[in-house]
């Protein structure tokens, strides 16, 4: 059954979801048949029992269940599956209707428009000219309603009056105007960001981003006041464009100034691409690992984290990185024991051990750290060289030299297979490891070593560059 399109519809839905969905099916104003109900409850158990364990069901079985005193009928039941996909779909996009309420209340305004309930409309017109900003998701939201609100009334028979035309159009303008704005600088910070994180820097034109950039800045006190996204969208543009840590310190301060008035996705995007820069820049420069830890403790400290019923696992990766590299290993282990439910089911076990493992390396428990990172067995592309240059590392702290040597040959395969670069941060571990390996038993010269010292000093990125620092200059004090 979990392969038909119903169930997956029907898996899509949380659980609190599904319960609502309960009460959708059974209402006799959406559904009038009672089979509907029955497959509702046949696809809710397995929903709640079988999606955790695998199992799967026959679609004999549950029509068996459904229809106890007949025969299985495929085209019965597909048909009975393509009604109940309809009103799966149905319920989803009421749904997001009712949480949209820049859709819902203009929908509702054209539908009363159109049925020339004058009075009606002006109390709806005044209703939707109270809400809050903070109601609707993002601030150009709220100048889209209020722009649809301006083009309803223009055309509205109510309100077609010739006095009111000038004010309205002036309206029109100012609301219009925000939001293809703020869009186009939500647009501007992904194509700079992603221009950015390539690895070879290529010169790009700026110069339409640049000239929105500074038209925000000659008003910025009115954007501050009336679009505090912009404000702070121009804010971010001029610390990747110009790489100016002036305006970038200024951004991450004024996030947290103007935090209370921003809604959530407003809050997730502006970090978003705040901390994806923050630690672009930490991997070449440790003073920008500091800023990030900082942006992404204080935003947690407000309770961004809080609101996500997911976090992806790469990303949860990374902010444990972060805040291992500043030392910061307490919170770390906090932020995994408050957060790990968000964590997907499938992936959360092994990032468990694995950032548990991280940390119990910091604290130097390498013994812990080590038998926890060797069972994991199964490593996708993005944690199997971080896992095993831990295990390395751990290796060498326990001087179990057989497995570094065996890691290193399985890192070396890995590499070949991978076509990585020769400067790729790993490869550069594996080079300098193999240098350290060599000279740990043989006589040491001074010069020698910090010729090697001097040369990892040079790379901005080596896995694990202050942990190779440290075993080298422990040859010098030998």
């Amino acid at each position: 059954m979990k392969e038909t399109l119903t169930y997956s519809y029907f898996s899509t839905l949380t659980p609190k979801e599904v319960t609502l969905f309960g009460k959708y099916i059974r209402s006799p104003y959406f559904n009038e048949g009672i089979m509907l109900v029955k497959l509702y409850e046949q696809l809710k158990d397995i929903y709640e029992k079988d999606s955790a364990s695998g199992r799967n069901i026959s679609k004999e079985k549950i029509y068996q269940k459904i229809y106890p005193e007949e025969n299985f009928n495929r085209t019965k039941f597909n048909q009975l599956c393509s009604e109940m996909t309809k009103h799966i779909e149905n319920f989803i996009f009421l749904s997001e209707i009712e949480n949209d309420k820049l859709s819902y209340y203009s929908k509702l305004l054209s539908s009363v428009d159109k049925r020339e309930k004058f009075n009606l409309f002006n109390l709806i017109v005044k209703k939707i000219e109270l809400i809050q900003r903070k109601e609707l998701n993002t601030f150009s939201d709220y100048y889209e309603l209020l722009t649809k609100i301006e083009l309803i009334k223009h055309n509205s028979l109510s309100y077609r009056s010739p006095e009111n035309d000038p004010k309205r159009f002036e309206k029109l303008n100012h609301y219009s105007d925000l939001f293809v704005l703020e869009h186009k600088l939500y647009i501007a910070c992904a194509f700079v960001l992603e221009r950015y994180l390539r690895p070879v820097e290529e010169k790009e034109d700026y110069s339409l981003i640049n000239f929105l950039v500074e038209y925000v800045a000659k008003r910025y006190k009115f954007f501050k006041e009336h679009s505090k996204v912009i404000y702070l969208q121009s804010l971010f543009l001029k610390a990747i464009i110009l790489k100016d840590d002036d305006n970038l310190d200024k951004f991450i301060s004024e996030v947290f100034n103007l935090y209370d008035d921003l809604s959530f996705l407003e809050v997730n995007y502006l970090f978003e691409y705040g901390f994806v820069y923050l630690h672009s820049r930490s991997l070449r420069n440790f003073v920008y690992n500091q800023k990030a830890f900082y942006f992404l403790s204080e935003i947690e400290k407000r309770g961004l984290f809080k609101v996500h019923t997911k976090i992806d696992r790469e990303k949860f990766i990374t902010y444990c990185y972060v805040a291992i590299n500043d030392r910061k290993v307490e919170w770390c282990l906090k932020f995994l024991e408050n957060y790990r439910h968000t964590l997907y089911k499938e992936s959360r076990k092994t990032t468990e051990i694995f950032i548990q493992g991280l940390c119990d390396f910091e604290n130097h428990k390498y013994n812990d750290s080590l038998i926890g990172l060797l069972s994991i067995k199964k490593a996708d592309s993005f944690i199997y060289c971080r896992l095993r240059v831990v295990i390395i590392m751990c290796s060498v702290e326990l001087d179990e030299l057989d497995r570094v040597a065996s890691e290193i040959d399985n890192l070396k395969h890995y590499f070949r297979n991978n076509n990585l670069s020769k400067t790729n941060r790993f490869q550069l571990f594996v080079e300098y490891l193999s240098k350290y390996l060599k000279l740990i038993d043989r006589e040491i010269y001074i010069k020698e070593v910090n010729e090697i010292i001097n040369e990892i000093n040079s790379y901005d990125q080596i896995s694990y560059k202050y942990w190779l620092l440290e075993k080298f200059k422990d040859l010098l004090n030998r």
